[in-house]
């Protein structure tokens, strides 16, 4: 993962200073290295998103014990990070944040407001800044990116005329039918 990250008050994206190119869930010394300390869990939600998830992570010498359950899920097609905070409670004395930063630390985002149980925001990066193949992921599963009539499939999804049909459970991927 490159080189690690101390210096948590004020701090300020985006800078040039390493480490860049990161993801900042919920920055603090954390010990998530199985029970009794906590777990992070991986899972492919889709073939576009994929959720990291800390459970019960504990804040390392923390006195007394406090332990941390979060995710974020990142989703490749517009390049978004959804953070969500399940349990972040009893946290007075320790000031975690959240932040994005990219390749060269040209372009990030600190989130600024307190971050308190149950909250959920997501951070978008700005379309100037986004490379070429950004923000193309294809509305249905069965339209790949080279089919011949995409780019229709796709203006008759703008204009309203079709959703397409579910997938699965999740209604995730879905078809156009």
């Amino acid at each position: 993962f490159g080189q690690g990250y101390t210096q948590y008050e004020n701090f300020v994206a985006p800078k040039p200073a390493p480490p860049n190119n990161t993801a900042y869930i919920y920055a603090l010394d954390l010990y998530p290295l199985g029970s009794p300390y906590g777990n992070v869990y991986q899972q492919s939600i889709d073939l576009n998103r994929v959720a990291a998830e800390w459970y019960k992570a504990w804040i390392r010498d923390s006195v007394p014990n406090r332990f941390l359950t979060f995710e974020a899920i990142f989703d490749r097609c517009d390049n978004s990070i959804l953070f969500q905070y399940k349990d972040i409670s009893g946290l007075d004395m320790y000031k975690g944040f959240a932040a994005v930063e990219n390749l060269d630390g040209s372009d990030g985002k600190v989130y600024s407001a307190p971050i308190q149980n149950n909250l959920a925001f997501k951070m978008v990066p700005s379309k100037n800044n986004a490379s070429p193949n950004d923000w193309q992921c294809p509305t249905f599963s069965d339209v790949t990116q080279d089919y011949w009539a995409r780019s229709f499939v796709e203006t008759l999804v703008a204009n309203g005329v079709t959703a397409g049909c579910e997938g699965g459970p999740t209604d995730y991927p879905r078809y156009y039918c």
